[in-house]
């Protein structure tokens, strides 16, 4: 039996209209995210943006439109730009910032790609914004990084061997078709016959070529064929094709090592005659340089008669004597420690974890950026402004919300 419609319920007519249509502005609550992103955009001077439009040719989209839907979709996790156009086009605060205007993917993704220089204009300018809120005191900051996925496949990494694997491989199949096209063709045939496939083999060939001599002139031990600049790092994941990224972290908003006799600390040096003592006054002098790739080597010291000393077989158990590593900072490295190790120094790192480590996992966590979209070094720098400004807007409105201000009361725009 079909239950008729009741009637103690509410109107619903998705057919009826407004005596004057709405605004878009008036559907959304004062303190939401987007509203604060079209303030401080409003807010900042865009001449770095006004300056790179052209006077000629079919108007462009509005740099502070474009810019304003940029700093939502990373602050709001969607990095793609074929999800940020759809988003553009269904979602009421995208709406809202675009005024019902629709860029499409390949615009929203050039824009992007276009002005990443002026990221980092625009980041100082958000960063100073912050500072006048009174959000950034620069009293106590913290300096750290994090590895952050390359836009390219781990496959794609190759070495010197794999490169040479991948020549002799192609020049092989070359030459096997180059036989085979003779021997059915006669060998008087241009190269302007040749069928696309086999010129495709020689475009990849050549493009290995120079992939090992980019591999040579980087003094890496890998290259990745998609993104040249990023290299292998082990993550919490593995082994993966990465950067790192680094922050700077005002503590406005966001060890200790037990030493024996036999600790490397327990050896004095002795500048003047290059050598180490050790704790029984018996001399460790130099030895060797070890090499390391890509860094300074380090300078060894052994000692020479290490298994008379009573205390052979606790310091060390090597028979060729006890041998001691110098970085070529030691001097430097050793006054930091010592500042570490005081309590003045454990006090301020102490305070790292809490004050470096959260931007981190917001925005690999919260925001999910936890790879890059763009490819190369300069450019994944650009995009890692964007995302630390989305971070930071965030954190204005966050910090805005809380306390019950309005941006526009608090920051005039420049010149007012």
């Amino acid at each position: 039996m079909k239950i008729p419609e009741p009637c103690n319920i509410r109107p619903y007519n998705q057919r009826q209209m407004d005596l004057f249509p709405p605004s878009v502005r008036s559907l959304i609550a004062d303190n939401h995210l987007y509203i604060i992103i079209n303030d401080v955009v409003n807010v900042v001077d865009l001449s770095c943006l006004y300056k790179k439009v052209s006077r000629e040719g079919n108007p462009p989209y509005h740099p502070a439109m474009m810019l304003k839907i940029l700093f939502y979709a990373y602050a709001k996790g969607i990095f793609s730009s074929r999800k940020i156009a759809d988003a553009v086009a269904d979602n009421i605060g995208f709406i809202f910032l675009a005024a019902w205007q629709r860029p499409d993917f390949r615009t929203i993704s050039d824009f992007r790609k276009n002005n990443l220089k002026e990221q980092e204009v625009l980041f100082v300018q958000i960063v100073q914004l912050c500072e006048q809120l009174g959000m950034v005191k620069l009293g106590h900051v913290a300096i750290d990084g994090t590895k952050i996925k390359a836009n390219a496949s781990d496959a794609n990494t190759y070495d010197s061997k794999r490169i040479e694997r991948e020549i002799a491989r192609w020049i092989e199949q070359a030459d096997a078709v180059d036989q085979k096209e003779d021997h059915n063709y006669g060998s008087d045939k241009t190269g302007d016959e040749i069928p696309e496939d086999i010129r495709d083999r020689q475009r990849r060939l050549e493009k290995l070529k120079e992939l090992k001599q980019q591999l040579e002139q980087s003094g890496r031990e890998k290259i990745n064929r998609t993104d040249v600049d990023a290299v292998f790092m082990k993550t919490n994941d593995g082994i993966q094709t990465a950067y790192n990224a680094q922050t700077v972290v005002d503590s406005a908003q966001q060890r200790g090592k037990a030493v024996d006799d036999f600790h490397k600390d327990s050896f004095a040096y002795d500048e003047d005659r290059d050598c180490y003592v050790c704790v029984e006054g018996q001399e460790l002098p130099f030895s060797h340089l070890q090499k390391r790739k890509n860094k300074e080597p380090l300078r060894i010291y052994r000692g020479r008669n290490c298994t008379a000393c009573p205390f052979f077989g606790h310091c060390t158990t090597n028979k060729n004597g006890r041998s001691i590593s110098r970085h070529p900072y030691e001097k430097e490295l050793r006054k930091m420690r010592q500042k570490l190790d005081s309590e003045s120094g454990k006090a301020i790192y102490g305070q790292r974890k809490h004050v470096v480590e959260p931007p981190f996992g917001h925005i690999k966590s919260i925001m999910g950026f936890t790879s890059f979209m763009l490819r190369g070094l300069e450019k994944v720098k650009g995009e890692f402004k964007l995302v630390s400004t989305a971070h930071n807007l965030r954190k204005i409105w966050l910090y805005l919300k809380a306390n019950g201000k309005t941006l526009a009361g608090m920051c005039p725009a420049p010149g007012n």
